[in-house]
């Protein structure tokens, strides 16, 4: 843990990886102020807001003049692995042209093997071989992930963990690859109940049906209290019919002061006051505490 604690501490020293690590990790998403960056990285980040934000038409601009150029194995973006990442993820999200972008996927020349599975995961992600077991599964379950996605089959989630449990840290000789693997890491312990011996995946279930049936039991709360106050009222009304009249004129006074019963019932008020109490009552809002 303290490893890993560490090398997290020493990649946030670099915007271009802290902004990734935003993405992935935390909902708002800083973005570093410069005043010049390369094109390059002028779509990096882009992408990086279009796919925190959903509005991708700023990204899409810069995509559509950015890939009019012939892809080149020596132009450093060829070899980013980040914006390689990024820009999957937007094609995905956005429909971006998937031709171009497989295009700079082929022209990457690689040496060693971590370099070359992560490139056929990337090409097998655009296909829609999300499946295949020769991908990369980590980069996988993160682009699903970020696209809010179904994730792969439980086999290789836990074939994932058990492998990367018995690797030493770093994980990786790639930053990216390692950031992306500890990332996966936890995804999957908290999305698929991985080690699987359920309770967290029936935790999750419970919480949803506790949830739904405390709201559904302040419903039957307030429902019952108004049948009882209408059924009060109607025995007033029959028992105190002659003075009804005196009844009318306070009721229309009190309306005039926005004491009528749709104000003091209202509800939408009560239905959430006896939810909140309900959950109190059980215990859950001292676990699940609102920020």
């Amino acid at each position: 843990m303290i490893d890993r604690l560490n090398y997290r501490a020493k990649l946030l020293g670099t915007p271009k990886v802290k902004a990734f690590l935003d993405l992935i990790e935390v909902d708002t998403l800083e973005l570093p102020q410069v005043s010049e960056q390369s094109e390059a990285d002028a779509l990096y980040y882009s992408g990086l807001y279009a796919l925190s934000s959903g509005h991708g038409d700023e990204f899409i601009n810069l995509y559509n003049d950015f890939s009019r150029r012939e892809p080149d194995e020596r132009a450093p973006y060829i070899r980013d692995d980040y914006l390689l990442f990024i820009l999957i993820c937007c094609a995905e999200k956005f429909s971006t042209d998937k031709v171009w972008l497989n295009k700079v996927l082929n022209c990457r020349l690689c040496s060693q093997a971590e370099c070359t599975q992560t490139i056929e995961t990337f090409k097998a992600v655009l296909r829609g071989d999300t499946q295949n077991t020769s991908n990369l599964t980590a980069i996988v379950v993160l682009i699903q992930d970020i696209l809010k996605r179904s994730l792969p089959n439980s086999q290789a989630l836990k074939k994932m963990y058990t492998e990367y449990m018995k690797e030493e840290f770093p994980l990786y000789r790639s930053d990216f690859l390692t950031i992306t693997a500890l990332r996966a890491i936890d995804i999957v312990i908290s999305e698929a109940d991985i080690p699987g011996d359920g309770k967290n995946a029936g935790l999750k279930r419970f919480e949803s049906m506790f949830l739904k049936r405390t709201e559904y039991g302040a419903n039957f709360f307030y429902y019952s209290a108004m049948f009882l106050i209408i059924g009060l009222a109607a025995s007033l009304y029959i028992r105190y019919k002659d003075q009804m009249d005196t009844l009318n004129t306070i009721v229309g006074l009190l309306g005039l002061v926005g004491l009528s019963v749709p104000a003091v019932f209202k509800k939408e008020f009560i239905v959430s006051y006896l939810h909140k109490k309900i959950q109190k009552l059980f215990g859950y809002s001292a676990v699940f505490k609102e920020d």
